[in-house]
């Protein structure tokens, strides 16, 4: 699980504005302005694929509104609360290392 982990790659980002998601023709998010920390879900899939998730959003109509005909972005998301379980195994992980070391060092380094 450890080398899982470090394959992950931590990034700082801003997300698009809700006009420049418009003018995307992307859902809005409804998102705090200013940086945020993440892991982008591409990414994360190829090495936890079970933590990524596809989410089907209408987009609004010029009207801001939604219907039967609006269209359907799929976007990817990552389930945090699962990856933290991996985390934690890395974490065991870790902590085995470093009891096995502990007794090398205790016996004489052999």
């Amino acid at each position: 699980m450890l080398s899982k982990i470090g394959q992950l790659r931590p990034v700082r980002f801003q997300f698009l504005t809700e006009d420049e998601l418009q003018g995307k023709r992307l859902p809005a998010l409804n998102t705090k302005e200013g940086y945020h920390m993440g892991l982008v879900a591409q990414e994360v899939e190829k090495i936890f694929p079970e933590v990524v998730i596809d989410v089907p959003q209408p987009i609004e109509d010029e009207n801001g509104k939604v219907n039967e005909k609006s269209e359907i972005v799929t976007t990817k998301a990552i389930n945090y609360q699962e990856l933290t379980i991996a985390l934690l195994a890395a974490v065991q992980e870790l902590q085995d290392r470093i009891e096995k070391l502990e007794r090398q060092i205790a016996k004489g380094g052999n």
